[in-house]
């Protein structure tokens, strides 16, 4: 029930990306970029609805669904964006839990925004032995000193929770900030191939 509520904050918020461009004239001023936008939206939509009922799927699918999300976000901050993928070959054929990048990319746009009008993510996906490791990294302000996990927002509590369902003391979920500012959030948990 609480991801499904995540689902609709997610649709929520994209829903509201999407009337602030088309109001700003974007369907006016440049109709191609508009549809482009649209049709963003929908597989978004498509995808997020077709998986609530799942609790894991492949990871090229979660590929395709954060970066589905990104060029939404896209949409909004232009060129202030970006975001790279650096994935190992060895872990083309996991399984993910449904969702995991996405909150976690959400929140360094939102922090690098707020803080430096612009916000450049790296997703990294590495199969090591029997576990896959991934990282989100970026160049925003960090966590403030003293801040723990448990005072994060929703979308990295909804993250945590799911983790540890899925692989109950089978997983590592860590926050730190780097050496050259912004923050490193790091994930390990059990390699799986799909069935």
């Amino acid at each position: 029930m609480r991801d499904l509520k995540r689902h609709g904050a997610i649709v929520g918020q994209v829903v509201r990306i999407l009337h602030e461009r088309l109001t700003e004239g974007l369907v006016d001023d440049q109709p191609a970029k508009a549809d482009q936008l649209i049709t963003h939206l929908g597989d978004f939509f498509r995808k997020v609805l077709t998986v609530q009922d799942k609790a894991v799927h492949p990871i090229q699918e979660e590929i395709r669904l954060t970066e589905q999300y990104i060029a939404i976000m896209k949409g909004r901050f232009e060129e202030k964006l970006q975001v790279d993928f650096c994935i190992d070959k060895a872990a083309d054929q996991a399984t993910t839990p449904i969702l995991l990048f996405q909150p976690l990319v959400e929140n360094a746009i939102q922090y690098g925004m707020k803080h430096k009008n612009t916000c450049h993510a790296k997703i990294s996906i590495n199969r090591i032995s029997n576990q896959l490791h991934c990282k989100v990294e970026d160049d925003g302000p960090g966590m403030a000193e003293g801040r723990f996990p448990q005072q994060m927002g929703v979308g990295l509590h909804t993250v945590m929770s799911r983790l540890e369902r899925l692989y109950p003391d089978k997983h590592q979920f860590s926050l730190q900030n780097k050496e050259d500012g912004g923050l490193c959030i790091e994930i390990k948990f059990p390699y799986h191939a799909p069935a």
